[in-house]
């Protein structure tokens, strides 16, 4: 896009003339800025990287000292509103396919599949914004947020549930599934049997949209993420331990998860706590504690204290 056609559709004042007359893409994260891809923050430092990575153009709210008279600056009374003003251009010329899915299905797809022509919206307006915009006219558009689809694309598309199972299951591990599925034998799939119903969503989605995919890549994501750990909550290798952490970041699978665990091992000690709780697992017996917890932080945890636990040796 020109910078002249930039500043038309967006309102952003250019305040000098520069050599350079138009840009490749729009970035938000000065840190993924490639050469030719136009800025848009108002951080110092972020616009110094910018420019460090050769960014040809730079948007800001910010009262902007124009250090290379080569490259584009403008003058903006709001990023939000900028970066709207583009969204709904684009979406003027471009019918994008957009569609919700659990969060769980998204990490799904992004497991298995090519992702080719995927574009993965996030909790991030400005992020989504931002890829949207530079989406390519075949993509197909993901988002778990329902919100904010109908905000932008009232449109949106939502896939049906199965009226059935698609795979011969043979479950014998809480924590891994083997199955029959098409003339195939998949064996110690990293996916909990509970989970299932939504590999094979995903696996009927990507097939109609002939999408190529690998049940083999499947591996556990942030939802039903087995953590084997010892008494002192120091992380094991996996079925090395008969203490378990099973974190769950979604309140619609926590009750699903307890009673599966309670029907399906009836004899183990199964717990439900909060993150704030995880020390006092240390003084409790237990073999499943399952965790109110976002997967990245409750790892985070552990690592914090098998930190604490080497201290305390020396």
């Amino acid at each position: 896009m020109t910078f002249v056609n930039f500043g038309r559709l967006t309102g952003a004042k250019l305040l000098n003339e520069p050599s350079i007359s138009s840009f490749e893409k729009i970035e938000t994260n000065a840190k993924k800025i490639k050469r030719g891809d136009l800025f848009i923050g108002d951080s110092k430092e972020d616009i110094a990287l910018a420019l460090e990575l050769e960014a040809y153009g730079i948007v800001s709210t910010s009262k902007l000292e124009i250090i290379d008279d080569e490259i584009a600056w403008f003058s903006a009374d709001s990023i939000d509103g900028v970066l709207i003003r583009l969204l709904r251009f684009k979406l003027t010329k471009i019918k994008f396919h957009f569609i919700y899915l659990p969060h769980i299905e998204i990490e799904l797809i992004k497991t298995i599949s090519n992702k080719e022509n995927m574009v993965f919206l996030d909790t991030d307006e400005k992020n989504s914004y931002e890829k949207i915009i530079n989406a390519d006219a075949q993509s197909m558009i993901f988002s778990s947020d329902k919100v904010f689809l109908n905000q932008i694309y009232p449109d949106f598309k939502s896939l049906r549930p199965l009226k059935k199972p698609i795979f011969q299951r043979n479950n014998k591990s809480l924590f891994l599934s083997n199955f029959f599925y098409q003339g195939e034998i998949f064996t110690d799939i990293k996916i909990s049997p509970l989970l299932l119903e939504y590999l094979e969503n995903v696996v009927t989605f990507l097939e109609q949209a002939h999408i190529s995919y690998e049940i083999q890549k499947c591996t556990y994501g942030s939802h039903f993420h087995p953590i084997f750990v010892n008494q002192k909550l120091l992380i094991r290798p996996f079925g090395k331990s008969e203490q378990v952490l099973i974190c769950e970041s979604d309140k619609a699978l926590i009750d699903k998860i307890v009673a599966y665990i309670k029907a399906e091992a009836p004899w183990a000690k199964t717990l439900f706590i909060e993150s704030s709780e995880l020390e006092s697992l240390k003084n409790i017996e237990f073999n499943f504690a399952i965790i109110a917890s976002e997967y990245d932080k409750l790892v985070e945890a552990l690592e914090k204290n098998e930190k604490r636990e080497n201290t305390l040796l020396f």
